[in-house]
């Protein structure tokens, strides 16, 4: 019998840790209200740490093995400052803001939001190209 198992490990590492793994070099996405992820690959970790912020996650893996049994768990944490979330295999994760919480702080290991760095790449490109057409025109 085959198990595809999802494992999760929440930790608050040390200032050490966090220098050995590079974390605030890491970039970072502002997040307010809610949303949702999903770690789909499992041949992928999903990596976050919380950087400014407080609120709650939700985590729901569905660990089925070939019996075909549902294995479905939840799991909810609470969010703060500091706190590292790796996700290997497949999730759902649910983030929620606290009330008093303007907004969370979340850092990667790699820039995940392709739209913003496409918008930012191109409008480099643009004030370039105005700044050559200046000095040659």
């Amino acid at each position: 019998m085959t198990t595809v198992g999802t494992q999760v490990e929440i930790s608050t590492p040390s200032q050490t840790k966090c220098e050995s793994l590079g974390i605030r070099e890491w970039p970072q996405q502002s997040k307010k209200g809610s949303w949702t992820e999903y770690s789909s690959d499992e041949d992928i970790s999903l990596v976050r740490y919380v950087l400014e912020g407080t609120g709650m996650l939700n985590i729901i893996t569905n660990n089925n093995d070939i019996s075909q049994i549902d294995t479905t768990t939840k799991k909810e944490i609470i969010i703060k400052p500091g706190t590292l979330v790796e996700i290997d295999g497949k999730a759902e994760l649910k983030w929620t803001c606290d009330d008093n919480c303007q907004e969370m702080i979340v850092l990667t290991p790699s820039f995940e939001e392709g739209n913003i760095f496409v918008g930012v790449i191109g409008g480099i490109i643009i004030l370039f190209g105005l700044l050559l057409s200046g000095t040659i025109g």
